[in-house]
C-alpha cells in the first residue's frame, strides 16, 4: 500500500528510528519525503565497526571462509589448525590476502605494535618447538597435548607462515567476506573488495538516509583506532561522551547547537585542544585523563 505525502510525514515524524530505517529500505519512495523530517533517536553508540541505535546494533566485520580441500590449486591447511581458526572467524580490522592485519602504521600505537610482534614471535617459537617435541614423543597423552599446542599456536602463526612462503592469492586456503550483522539475528555478506572503513561509510548513509537533521539525546563515541567516521549530517545532541582521539572525533561531526554536556575520557598523554568550537561552546564539560594545550 502506498503512502501519501502527508501520511508519510506523519509516520516518519513519530516512528521508531530503527523501523524508519527498515521502512526506507522497503519503501524507497519515502526517501524524498524524509529530507524534511528530523530523525529523533534516544541513544546512539559508535565504535570503529558498530553502530547501535537505541538498543539495536548494526555491526560490520570480516568473515574468514575456507576453500574446499578438493581444490588441487589451493595450499592445504592442517585440519587441526583450521578447526581452531574456525572457532574465531570474525575480524574487526582490515587484512591483507594472508589474513594479517592491514592498517597504516600511523593508526597503531607503538605499544600495541610491539605487543603484536612479540605475540607472533612467541607463537612461532612455540609452534616449531612443539612440532620438534612431537617428532620424538611416544607417550599418547603427551602427544595429544603437543598436537593441541601445535594447533593453537599454529592458528596464530599460520598467516605469517603463508607470507614467508609468498603464497599467491589464488593458492590461499581461505579468503574473506565483509559481513553485516543486524541485531544478532540477521546477516548479510558481500565481497571483500573495499575496506571496512568504506563499508562503514556506506552503512552510515543507509542508516541515516537523507534526513537533514538528526536529534540524539545521548551520543557515545568509542573511537579506538582506526576511526572511520565522517558524517555529513547536522546533529542536535544533548549529551556527548567520547573516549580517545577527542579532536578527531569532534571534527568528524557537525553539531547544529551547543552541547548540553560533553564528557571526554582521554587516553593517557593524549593532548586535547580546548579551542575546538564544539568543546569550547559546550555548557558542561567533564574531562578525565586530559592533557590540554
Amino acid at each position: 500500500m502506498s503512502l501519501t505525502y502527508l501520511s508519510s510525514k506523519s509516520v516518519l515524524q513519530f516512528i521508531d528510528p530503527n523501523l524508519r530505517i527498515e521502512l526506507r529500505q522497503r519503501c524507497p519512495g519515502v526517501r524524498s519525503t524524509e529530507k524534511s523530517i528530523p530523525m529523533r533517536i534516544d541513544e546512539v553508540q559508535l565504535t570503529p565497526t558498530m553502530i547501535r541505535i537505541n538498543k539495536k546494533t548494526y555491526r560490520l566485520c570480516l568473515y574468514e571462509c575456507y576453500r574446499e580441500d578438493s581444490d588441487l590449486t589451493v595450499d592445504k591447511m592442517p585440519e587441526g589448525i583450521r578447526n581452531v581458526r574456525k572457532m574465531s572467524r570474525e575480524r574487526d580490522h582490515d587484512v591483507d590476502h594472508y589474513g594479517i592485519r592491514d592498517q597504516p602504521e600511523a593508526t597503531i600505537r607503538f605499544v600495541e605494535r610491539l605487543r603484536q610482534d612479540l605475540d607472533i614471535e612467541h607463537s612461532k617459537d612455540m609452534y616449531y618447538k612443539a612440532k620438534q617435541l612431537l617428532s620424538i614423543e611416544t607417550n599418547p597423552v603427551e602427544m595429544k597435548a603437543l598436537e593441541e599446542r601445535i594447533n593453537h599456536y599454529g592458528s596464530i602463526y599460520y598467516p605469517y607462515l603463508l607470507r614467508e612462503k609468498e603464497t599467491p592469492r589464488y593458492r590461499m586456503p581461505y579468503f574473506y567476506f565483509i559481513k553485516l550483522v543486524i541485531a544478532d539475528d540477521k546477516t548479510e555478506v558481500v565481497q571483500y573488495s573495499k575496506t571496512l572503513g568504506d563499508a562503514l561509510k556506506y552503512m552510515v548513509g543507509q542508516l541515516f538516509g537523507t534526513a537533514s537533521l538528526i536529534t540524539i539525546r545521548v551520543l557515545e563515541i568509542n573511537p579506538t583506532a582506526p576511526f572511520y567516521y565522517s558524517i555529513p549530517y547536522n546533529l542536535s545532541v544533548c549529551n556527548l561522551k567520547i573516549t580517545q582521539q577527542i579532536s578527531r572525533a569532534l571534527n568528524a561531526f557537525s553539531f547544529s547547537a551547543p552541547l548540553q554536556k560533553l564528557e571526554i575520557l582521554a587516553h593517557p598523554r593524549e593532548i586535547v585542544d580546548y579551542s575546538n568550537p564544539t568543546l569550547r561552546d559546550a555548557r558542561i564539560v567533564v574531562s578525565t585523563g586530559v592533557v590540554t594545550r
